[in-house]
């Protein structure tokens, strides 16, 4: 089966290595479209044979010419499945099983599509590890993110237009976007605050405001406790897994 994951970033030259490690190992086509990175990002890319396509905002972080350019390549290539998650999106609690064997014996039970668990972890300290064992709370999303689908499915704003979903509440999403550092969230802020004024819906990453309001560090307060949300065991899992590829 020919699973394609469609990723997508600015800047994660420390990020991409573990990410392509990752795809490799379930079984997943690693496809990379930049976004005016200076980094080096598009150059290892390239050199390591996963680059697709630039993605040119001028500056911004717009989310909606990201998924059109994604959805255009859906549409152009034949494959069996997409996967869209950005570089710094993980999924855990497949206990061992590769991704790509998980999706092909859903698919032959007639499922199309995956939902699953979703929890953007927070960095509330100051350090920013590659070690998500670190980060113990987060902004849990109380909907199901379907981000798994079958390639005839389009591609929106966070999430695939899946018919006939299985719903796994064993398999989370880790967005570890938010344990990078000040710096990195204010950049990242600061593109899409051009997006937003220059028209785009401020409902597309509305968590970017909430981290700007709370300077960038997200308060307990406001998180859930990971451990408490069941989220620990595949987390650790995801690290063992990232620690031994």
């Amino acid at each position: 089966m020919d699973i394609r994951i469609l990723t997508y970033s600015r800047n994660e030259i420390k990020m991409l290595p573990l990410k392509k490690k990752w795809c490799d190992y379930h079984g997943l086509k690693m496809v990379y479209f930049d976004n005016e990175s200076t980094d080096g990002s598009r150059e290892w890319a390239i050199e390591n044979g996963v680059f697709e396509d630039d993605i040119i905002t001028n500056g911004e972080f717009d989310i909606i010419k990201t998924m059109r350019i994604l959805d255009s390549y859906r549409l152009s290539n034949k494959y069996d499945y997409s996967v869209v998650a950005g570089v710094d999106l993980f999924l855990g609690g497949l206990d061992g099983k590769k991704l790509s064997d998980y999706i092909s014996d859903l698919d032959k039970q007639g499922y199309d599509s995956i939902m699953c668990q979703y929890i953007m972890l927070c960095r509330n300290d100051g350090i920013s590890s590659l070690d998500f064992r670190h980060y113990t709370r987060g902004l849990y999303h109380e909907k199901k993110m379907m981000l798994i689908a079958s390639s005839d499915r389009k591609l929106g704003i966070d999430r695939v237009s899946g018919k006939n979903p299985k719903l796994d509440e064993n398999l989370w999403w880790f967005n570890c976007g938010n344990t990078k550092s000040v710096e990195e969230r204010k950049e990242t802020y600061a593109r899409r605050k051009k997006a937003w004024d220059r028209g785009m819906k401020k409902g597309y990453g509305s968590h970017y405001q909430d981290l700007a309001n709370y300077n960038f560090t997200i308060p307990n307060l406001v998180t859930k406790d990971i451990y408490k949300l069941g989220a620990k065991t595949p987390l650790y899992g995801l690290c063992e897994l990232l620690e031994k590829i």
